[in-house]
């Protein structure tokens, strides 16, 4: 369960977020199970209130809140099994967050950072990584299936048993990258990077693929 404190911290709104997090910045945000599906975090939005748990709060302002894309303090924050479909959280900073088991169908994470992060056996069907920096992740039994990964930073990334069907893997780096027994049917890869990343047992059945980088 997330910690009634913090979302009782995140429900006063953005200003008040980011004052308690420079204040305790090694409390590590717990929101897991957090229902934010919808939720708009870009550091772009220009929208003035997004829904959060038992549909109780208003948070206005751009939303970066813990997720700031520049913001300096290291977060970690736990979303484990948290419902983010169809959220918004292009250019945020997840490095090492919690996001095993999370729902991210459809979700926006454009240019997000995601270092380090535990996305293991998360849905992450149709969701829109462009740009992503995913390096060192750890995405094994993730469902990526028709997600966009163009260009994305998968270096030295968990993909082991990952389902990537039909996913969009053009121009992504993917050296050192784990892959054993992954399913990459009708994937695009065209122009990826795949030197020293272990491939054994993958499928690459139908792929598309004009060139690729193996060294």
């Amino acid at each position: 369960m997330a910690n009634p404190e913090h979302l009782e911290i995140l429900k006063q709104g953005l200003e008040v977020w980011n004052q308690w997090r420079e204040k305790n910045p090694n409390i590590q945000p717990d929101l897991q199970n957090a229902d934010l599906c919808g939720a708009d975090f870009s550091n772009k939005s220009d929208i003035d209130e997004a829904l959060f748990p038992n549909k109780f709060v208003n948070v206005y302002n751009k939303l970066r809140c813990f997720l700031d894309y520049n913001y300096k303090i290291p977060i970690g924050i736990n979303l484990e099994q948290a419902n983010l479909m169809g959220a918004n959280l292009e250019k945020t900073n997840l490095r090492g967050a919690v996001l095993e088991k999370a729902d991210l169908r459809i979700a926006h994470l454009k240019m997000a950072k995601l270092e380090k992060a535990n996305l293991k056996s998360a849905d992450c069907e149709r969701a829109n990584f462009e740009g992503c920096n995913l390096e060192n992740a750890n995405l094994s039994a993730a469902d990526l299936r028709q997600a966009n990964l163009r260009c994305v930073k998968l270096n030295s990334a968990d993909l082991r048993i990952a389902k990537l069907e039909t996913t969009i893997l053009e121009k992504a780096d993917l050296r050192m990258c784990n892959m054993i027994d992954s399913v990459l049917d009708q994937t695009v890869l065209t122009g990826a990077k795949l030197w020293e990343s272990n491939r054994s047992g993958w499928s690459i059945k139908s792929a598309i693929c004009e060139y690729v980088f193996f060294d």
